[in-house]
């Protein structure tokens, strides 16, 4: 069988330099928007009587991107911070042990983001198509 050859020509604004200088800026706008987004989550989930004894959890709660784009807000960087944010957020193998079931800040904030993340998007993708445009 013979290959088959096609040729497509493109034209316009959104596939000139502009266009592919803006669109990584665009995505990295929007998961820096989720990110904050999710980080004013987190934090308005602790306060005290609420996950906040002495406020240093809630100090060490911060985000960074990667270079392709991922997202990640994290709870502090060292063992003391990982061990009191997996206690506050509650789990299976504690239930049986303790009556506190924990705060499930974590998935709190995971499903607010899902439900914003798309609207987020939009917002920032209108605003690059009309720099464009």
């Amino acid at each position: 069988m013979s290959p088959v050859k096609m040729t497509s020509t493109v034209k316009g604004p959104f596939f000139g330099p502009d266009a592919l200088k803006a669109t990584p800026e665009a995505t990295r706008a929007w998961v820096d928007d989720t990110l904050r987004e999710g980080e004013a989550k987190l934090n308005i989930q602790l306060y005290p009587g609420h996950g906040v004894a002495t406020g240093e959890y809630k100090r060490h709660i911060g985000s960074a991107i990667s270079d392709s784009f991922h997202g990640r807000i994290y709870g502090g960087a060292d063992r003391r911070s990982a061990v009191v944010g997996a206690w506050l957020e509650g789990g299976r193998s504690r239930k049986e042990q303790h009556r506190f079931r924990g705060y499930h800040m974590w998935r709190a904030t995971r499903a607010h983001l899902r439900r914003l993340a798309n609207e987020l998007a939009g917002k920032v993708y209108s605003r690059i198509t009309r720099r464009l445009t």
